[in-house]
């Protein structure tokens, strides 16, 4: 009896006023796809590199992914990995960042020796499997990894 749209209030006429207010449907976030490539090492050694300065996770340690593209037919396959190796599938990860959903097809080699790297201004390095925790990986990248070890 305070409420002064108390006569105009279509909660009360439905008698429920739980049913308002009516929250807006979410809008679905847009989805891009990649591929992340994990090679091991026989002693125990992962390929790391450091994504490039700009755009998301700039500056942070991953292991080597393709682009991610909102294209289902992107680089998401064997034939886009660093080097020649025998690639095995290892399943899917996805994130959700804030603006959109990231898919990312794992695959994963073992490697007797490493590979020399020459990527340009992001040139991976190899890393120690027990060392992972004090590189600066982003939640994706540690997903990969799991998904692969």
């Amino acid at each position: 009896s305070l409420c002064p749209f108390r006569g105009a209030c279509a909660a009360l006429k439905l008698s429920d006023p739980e049913l308002f207010p009516v929250k807006a449907a979410k809008k679905e976030k847009p989805v891009r796809y990649g591929a992340a490539f994990i090679a091991v090492t026989a002693d125990g050694e992962i390929l790391l590199r450091r994504r490039i300065d700009s755009g998301l996770l700039g500056g942070m340690t991953e292991v080597p992914t393709t682009a991610w593209t909102a294209r289902i037919d992107g680089e998401t396959s064997a034939a886009a990995a660093p080097f020649d190796a025998a690639w095995q599938p290892s399943g899917t990860v996805t994130h959700v960042f804030t603006h959109f959903e990231l898919r990312l097809s794992i695959w994963r080699t073992a490697i007797a020796a490493k590979v020399a790297m020459d990527d340009g201004p992001n040139d991976g390095w190899w890393e120690p499997v027990t060392n992972l925790e004090a590189q600066a990986l982003p939640t994706i990248m540690k997903k990969a990894i799991a998904a692969a070890i």
